[in-house]
């Protein structure tokens, strides 16, 4: 009761974080927490207890994401045992709700696809960052103010389907791919080298799709007008779990000597 009634006279408050112990989470003290922050104002919501009913309205609700018109950025952390609750309909309540979202990131909501991004892309979102769920590239292609891409795990997403948001937006700035297995390298470069973009980033991991050879020769970069176009390999080497960033010419995780390619 003490935290509640801190957080009601911050009448102002423009960002809020709430994370919860697992073990002790208590879905009904998270509405409390929620309701008592002045919606107005926020700009910022991150949370770790996402349960559906939190987003779309049922009898029993406490909240709805409704409250928060004015939101910017929602990052959202999902437990893989309430996934099935976090899904496309969650997505529809957001996307009816925060006409204002620039910036979204999904972790752990395996129950969403492209029929609930086909609401996010009606959003003016400008950072997206989406950790094991299935989007394809045609929707986020959709995403015309898109400017920073993340995704971890995202298998629908291809060359095949990742070709029209490439070849089409003239905002998109970062991309990092990270497992996205059904991506071909070699094909990746083809479709980079036709980007509109005048500056491009693009990180992805070692483990996706193509000739092994040329996946694990490190790093590739291109420099054509405007455009630079950077692919980085991760180290997977045992101990570096995060799959950590080898600099331009040395990997200090693996300690070998690393080499830079040139794309004509």
């Amino acid at each position: 009761m003490l935290l509640l009634n801190e957080i009601k006279k911050f009448k102002n408050l423009r960002a809020f974080k709430y994370e919860e112990d697992w073990d002790s989470r208590d879905l009904y003290a998270t509405h409390a927490i929620l309701e008592a922050i002045h919606s107005d104002a926020l700009k910022s919501l991150t949370i770790d207890v996402t349960f559906e009913d939190i987003f779309t309205r049922q009898e029993h609700d406490r909240l709805h994401i409704s409250r928060f018109k004015n939101l910017e950025e929602l990052i959202i952390t999902v437990n893989n045992s309430e996934s099935m609750y976090f899904n496309d309909k969650t997505l529809e309540a957001i996307a009816r709700s925060c006409a204002k979202l620039t910036k979204l990131q999904i972790f752990g909501a395996t129950s969403i696809t492209d029929v609930g991004f086909i609401w996010v892309s009606k959003l003016p979102i400008e950072s997206l960052s989406l950790s094991t769920v299935s989007i394809s590239g045609k929707v986020l292609s959709h995403m015309k103010s898109l400017n920073e891409l993340y995704c971890y795990g995202c298998h629908n997403i291809n060359n095949e389907n990742l070709t029209p948001l490439l070849e089409t937006s003239l905002n998109i700035k970062k991309i990092e791919f990270w497992y996205c297995q059904a991506i071909n390298a070699e094909s990746l470069i083809d479709t980079l080298k036709k980007s509109p973009s005048h500056y491009l980033k693009v990180y992805t991991c070692s483990i996706i799709g193509g000739n092994k050879d040329f996946i694990e020769s490190s790093h590739f970069r291109k420099v054509d007008n405007e455009l630079s176009i950077k692919i980085t390999r991760a180290c997977l080497s045992p101990g570096n779990y995060g799959g950590s960033l080898c600099d331009d010419t040395y990997c200090s995780i693996c300690s070998k000597q690393q080499s830079i390619y040139y794309i004509e």
